[in-house]
């Protein structure tokens, strides 16, 4: 059973809010690094460089800003199709060899809000088939009272509609509410949802704006919870 200690006493007070939810890759897998290997790698098959810097600059976007993604600097012959069942491959290849893809601190603060009686939901651009299948690789699945996913809904994020369809479906004010991010668009998205959110960056580095709204920023999901501020994002 959880037991609080001190080290629990978030500077954020976690424990005025009913809904704390959760962004998938990047926040709660360590997902992004094997994606954007496996995008790499992928092109490279077909005889194309993907620079890396330009592969992180797209995290956290949709399935549709991608194909947009790639008909700017790939170009119109590209086979965007075929690039992405290799990627697809190699990324689910990886992900299985892997000893866990769990990010530091995601038990603990599952463990956390359980203690503390929130609820909590995963909202997350990636499919419902491999949303689920992730999640319940890693076993944490069955701790969230909701997951949805980039087809479950119309407009992808910045819109805020994801955040505000999680709200409305758990029947949670949004100003009871804190979404955790680890990207930009993601944060932009729960800021135009009108919630308030705690911006845990991840491999892309976040924009001023994403910092200037943020209700707080911290660089690991343990840190959260153990009330260490970062005040430099590199």
């Amino acid at each position: 059973m959880f037991v609080l200690t001190q080290k629990y006493s978030s500077k954020y007070r976690l424990e005025d809010n009913d809904l704390i939810i959760f962004d998938m890759d990047g926040l709660l897998l360590d997902t992004e690094r094997i994606s954007v290997n496996a995008w790499i790698k992928a092109c490279k098959e077909f005889g194309y460089t993907l620079d890396r810097n330009l592969a992180i600059q797209r995290i956290g976007t949709s399935r549709k800003t991608k194909d947009d993604f790639y008909l700017k600097h790939m170009g119109s012959s590209f086979p965007r199709e075929e690039v992405n069942k290799l990627k697809d491959k190699y990324f689910i290849e990886t992900i299985y060899k892997s000893d866990t893809i769990l990010k530091d601190g995601v038990m603990e603060i599952l463990d956390y809000l359980d203690y503390l009686g929130l609820k909590k939901a995963v909202a997350t651009s990636t499919f419902r088939n491999r949303a689920t299948e992730l999640l319940k690789l890693t076993n944490i699945y069955s701790r969230f009272d909701l997951v949805l996913c980039g087809d479950e809904i119309v407009n992808y994020k910045p819109d805020p509609e994801i955040y505000k369809r999680v709200c409305s479906d758990l029947c949670v004010r949004k100003e009871k509410t804190i979404v955790l991010e680890d990207s930009d668009i993601g944060a932009l998205a729960a800021y135009n949802a009108g919630i308030r959110y705690i911006l845990i960056p991840d491999l892309k580095p976040p924009t001023k704006e994403s910092l200037k709204n943020a209700y707080g920023v911290v660089n690991s999901l343990e840190n959260l919870i153990a009330n260490e501020y970062i005040r430099k994002v590199r």
